[in-house]
């Protein structure tokens, strides 16, 4: 009776801890039969491109299905920057019910080097949504000169190629009436402080100094020859007037508002002689 007494408990117990995962389970599916299907489902809404040496252009492809019993309208798809475009099968883009179509963006590589992060805006008859698209663009190779040097020169010659076309409303527009700290977040800080930021694009903040104004004024207007680093002044084709360079010249030599804050680096561009602020 003694070990009759001692199995009985431990099998019931057992037997209700069965029962507790089977409900558990049975639970979890109905829960998600409750939960409503998406009108647009993508294949994927964050992908990866890995660029091969060389390569001028990427061409990516995004399904999407309609999941719905009505026709959906795809009214917008705009990337967030001039060198990816959107190539839709129609515009406006009709995706009719039960069925799917596919889009292709197409990035422009030149000139460009590390990683890159576009965000692609949807604008639809069911809402918006956002896809991810991060680009790997490998360095030149000691075996790829010409390709470096081709790369040099479109830069070169288009660095100022992001204050046209569609760029404009990203890098020209929002700094229109804009100076000192946000100046800075509409003109600077899109590229040098993103989250995700490409690789090729240096950070700033770190490099802040009270005592190089001229540099980072020279910087800000005139950019660099031979990078992706426009030229900001109105003289050069840039959006800024000259006050507002000047503000951001005084904004980037103020001291940091963090006491744990790492030191700033002299800058060592040959390029630009530094001149400290009198």
């Amino acid at each position: 009776m003694h070990i009759s007494a001692t199995i009985k408990p431990t099998w019931l117990f057992l037997i209700l801890w069965a029962l507790v995962i089977k409900l558990s389970c049975l639970a979890q599916g109905i829960e998600a039969s409750l939960m409503p299907t998406p009108p647009l489902i993508w294949d994927a809404t964050t992908k990866e491109f890995q660029a091969q040496s060389g390569d001028t252009n990427g061409v990516i492809i995004y399904s999407v299905t309609n999941t719905t019993s009505t026709n959906i309208t795809i009214r917008m798809v705009r990337p967030s920057c001039g060198c990816t475009v959107a190539k839709l099968p129609a515009i406006p883009w009709i995706i009719p019910a039960r069925t799917n179509s596919q889009m292709q963006l197409i990035i422009d590589l030149r000139g460009k080097r590390g990683t890159l992060n576009k965000y692609i805006a949807v604008d639809s008859t069911v809402g918006f949504q956002t896809l991810i698209l991060r680009v790997q663009i490998p360095d030149a190779t000691a075996g790829s000169g010409t390709a470096r040097s081709r790369n040099q020169k479109i830069a070169l010659a288009d660095r100022q190629a992001v204050f046209r076309g569609d760029c404009i409303p990203c890098h020209v527009t929002t700094t229109l009436g804009k100076t000192g700290a946000a100046l800075y977040d509409a003109a600077c800080g899109i590229c040098h402080d993103a989250k995700p930021k490409a690789t090729m694009v240096p950070g700033l903040q770190a490099k802040r100094s009270p005592q190089y104004r001229e540099y980072w004024y020279r910087w800000t207007a005139k950019g660099r020859e031979g990078t992706l680093m426009p030229a900001f002044e109105t003289a050069a084709g840039g959006p800024l007037s000259e006050a507002q360079i000047q503000s951001l010249a005084d904004y980037l030599t103020q001291p940091q508002s963090s006491p744990h804050s790492p030191s700033p680096d002299k800058p060592t561009d040959p390029t630009l002689p530094v001149s400290p602020r009198p």
